[in-house]
């Protein structure tokens, strides 16, 4: 176990101080390739092997999984090749159901979620940090449109001694223009040339190779696929849980914020 201070370690235990720790955790990668530099080397030189082993990852497992494949591939710089390797896979394993490519929980979305936050964090943080956060500060927006939720919210305020004017179908109506119009802005601000342009390229060459594999074997779904690897693994996480994100020092949002981020994201 690492300790942080110089406390009594207990028998048979190593006592470590902060600057080792330190160095430990800068090398521990580095640690990683010696200990394991066949094994690295044997899936890298075939990534079926690879591919073929993940399918025996359980579910819950594949978010770490997918993290330490990324960070191991990035030292190769071959997550790119790696990626469109499972993609293809992907795709012809989903011929038959090809609006279903590159959807649901996957080992591909899975490292395609984990490389685009890692190469991508400091673009977001800075293009599409300002606009999140916008929402984030404003907690007294409330953007729900569910019938019986906004009936619940209505109840709870009168409950709490609140003399409401209350018609339901108007503030729906006028919640729903507010909806729109914020999605709007969203979707105007990732689709600006400038913003685009500024993609980084390793998820734009991403985007490129799953464009021409959904030509090859999902015609009629490029627009949606490609536009579902923008949209589902690179833009909505970082408004969903812009705190995953360093976009806002709030560990926890307010619930009301939450729920404004996750409507705009499903209407995007």
């Amino acid at each position: 176990m690492l300790r942080r201070n110089k406390k009594e370690a207990p028998s048979g235990a190593v006592e470590i101080d902060d600057a080792t720790k330190v160095v430990w955790e800068k090398s521990s990668l580095q640690n990683c390739f010696r200990n394991y530099r066949d094994l690295i080397r044997y899936f890298h030189q075939d990534f079926k092997r690879l591919s073929v082993l993940l399918n025996f990852v359980p579910v819950a497992n594949l978010n770490s999984a997918a993290n330490t494949i990324v960070n191991i591939f990035i030292l190769f710089n071959s997550v790119v090749p790696f990626v469109e390797h499972l993609s293809e896979v992907e795709f012809e394993q989903t011929q038959k159901n090809a609006g279903a490519s590159m959807r649901g929980n996957s080992i591909v979305n899975k490292i395609e979620g984990a490389f685009v936050r890692t190469v991508g964090l400091q673009f977001l943080q800075k293009r599409l940090g300002p606009v999140v956060l916008d929402f984030c500060s404003d907690d007294h927006l409330s953007l729900e449109i569910d019938p019986v939720k906004v009936m619940g919210e209505f109840n709870s305020r009168v409950a709490g001694g609140e003399d409401l004017q209350y018609d339901k179908e108007t503030v729906i109506a006028h919640r729903q223009k507010l909806l729109l119009s914020a999605a709007q802005s969203v979707l105007d601000h990732v689709t600006d040339q400038s913003f685009v342009d500024e993609i980084p390229r390793h998820i734009r060459a991403i985007a490129y190779s799953t464009s021409c594999l959904a030509e090859k074997y999902a015609p009629n779904f490029v627009m949606s696929i490609v536009g579902g690897f923008i949209m589902l693994r690179f833009i909505s996480p970082c408004i969903v849980i812009p705190e995953n994100f360093g976009i806002t020092t709030q560990r926890v949002l307010p619930k009301n914020v939450r729920r404004n981020l996750v409507l705009l994201t499903k209407l995007l």
